[in-house]
């Protein structure tokens, strides 16, 4: 659910975008003091609220907080006002990623949310007015669909393509890089300070050790994606001003950005592009892994983006060249798992549950890669969502091996509801 914003709230965003659009070079001197506005920090709790979250290292979980949230507020306020908040440390939890290594997060307590989520609201209009237009990733208005129309309108001129992998780069922030470079646009020290106690307020790993790393923004905490793009701006505006050398009066190399990852389409040749972003990024203290930065001839093999597959193919008709964007075969398999842990005969839950629990997860899936050439995957996702559906009614109601195909469609769609909008658009 979209919240909306407060109008006065909205004002002053607006005020501090226009600001920061029209006067680059201007420094903002008073912004902590409206970190700890009531309507910032009542809106603040919205967003928190809204987006849920595990409970950090004090245990205390969104329902406790809003049990005692006009109080809890009110103490925030009064700590920010007086300059007497704290952060705490943050909880680490590892999830499992596709290749089998463990993503690190950082689950920040409910009360350090609520200032993150205000210092964000406050920040994020300023910021805005600077990055650059390839940039996407966790900015308003922007997600991976607009991401890939970007690479839609390059890839048809440009063959090569260019998976840069960014090694640890959550890990691997320079604290200091980052405050100086936050210091170009903010002046105010006490919310200089504020996001220099978040960076260094530690982390309570699984085993009860609490360290202190000396760099890296942990993911999990609300500000985190927004300090993580101020960080990479550094890499777009560079891009920006000195980029690559021109072709035919434009610049060739085009960088797409979601977060930490990006995407480069060039005409070639490849490899200088590949020097000129080790480069820029080892001075910004940060490794280009080389085991993992692919570079991709489109031509013969698809490039991978934000689990999509980028093709360019030749249409048989009149020989000309079209590009394929459609979903990744890894991210098919992805969500085959996750239908296949919900959509279980084994799990001691209804059939009608399963089918409630499964929707807003193929619903989403479905969502993200609408935009694209997925047709034929999404064809292969309902095929799939409604075998295993059938595969619960044919253990559960004991249909010999030939007899559970006859059951018809209405009673999967129309009586059970499962989801069925696989159009693309």
């Amino acid at each position: 659910m979209r919240l909306s914003t407060p109008e006065n709230l909205r004002r002053l965003q607006r005020k501090l975008y226009v600001k920061s659009k029209q006067e680059p070079g201007y420094r903002f001197y008073s912004l902590y003091d409206k970190v700890w506005r009531k309507d910032v920090l009542e809106h603040a709790w919205r967003l928190v609220r809204t987006n849920r979250g595990a409970a950090g290292i004090d245990g205390m979980t969104i329902e406790k907080a809003e049990e005692r949230i006009d109080e809890l507020l009110v103490e925030l306020q009064e700590e920010l006002r007086t300059k007497r908040y704290r952060p705490q440390a943050v909880r680490r939890v590892y999830i499992p990623k596709p290749d089998g290594r463990q993503r690190p997060l950082g689950i920040p307590v409910v009360r350090d949310r609520i200032v993150q989520a205000a210092a964000k609201l406050v920040l994020e209009p300023i910021m805005e007015a600077r990055f650059e237009p390839f940039s996407y990733g966790y900015r308003p208005k922007r997600g991976a669909a607009d991401a890939m129309e970007r690479v839609r309108m390059v890839c048809h001129e440009r063959r090569w393509a260019i998976e840069v992998d960014v090694e640890a780069y959550f890990d691997s922030v320079e604290h200091r890089r980052l405050m100086k470079t936050l210091a170009l646009k903010i002046a105010d020290g006490a919310m200089l300070a504020l996001i220099r106690s978040w960076l260094q307020a530690g982390v309570v790993e699984p085993d009860g050790r609490k360290v202190t790393p000396p760099r890296g923004v942990p993911q999990g905490g609300v500000i985190s994606p927004l300090l993580s793009n101020v960080f990479l701006h550094m890499l777009d505006r560079y891009w920006r001003i000195k980029g690559m050398p021109k072709k035919a009066g434009r610049w060739d190399a085009q960088l797409i950005r979601y977060c930490d990852d990006v995407l480069v389409i060039t005409s070639g040749p490849p490899e200088p592009v590949v020097r000129v972003l080790e480069e820029r990024l080892r001075r910004m203290g940060l490794v280009l892994n080389r085991n993992k930065t692919n570079v991709v001839d489109l031509q013969e093999k698809p490039a991978h983006f934000l689990g999509f597959e980028i093709r360019r193919l030749q249409n048989r008709r009149d020989g000309g060249i079209w590009l394929r964007i459609a979903p990744s075969r890894k991210a098919e398999e992805r969500i085959r798992t996750k239908i296949r842990a919900i959509v279980n005969h084994r799990r001691p839950v209804t059939l009608p549950a399963m089918v409630r629990e499964v929707n807003p997860v193929v619903r989403g899936w479905v969502n993200y890669y609408r935009r694209s050439n997925a047709s034929r995957s999404f064809r292969r996702i309902k095929e799939y969502s409604e075998f295993k559906v059938r595969k619960v009614m044919q253990r559960r109601r004991r249909y010999r091996s030939f007899e559970w195909h006859h059951v018809g469609h209405s009673e999967i769609y129309d009586e059970l509801g499962l989801y069925a909008d696989y159009a693309v658009r």
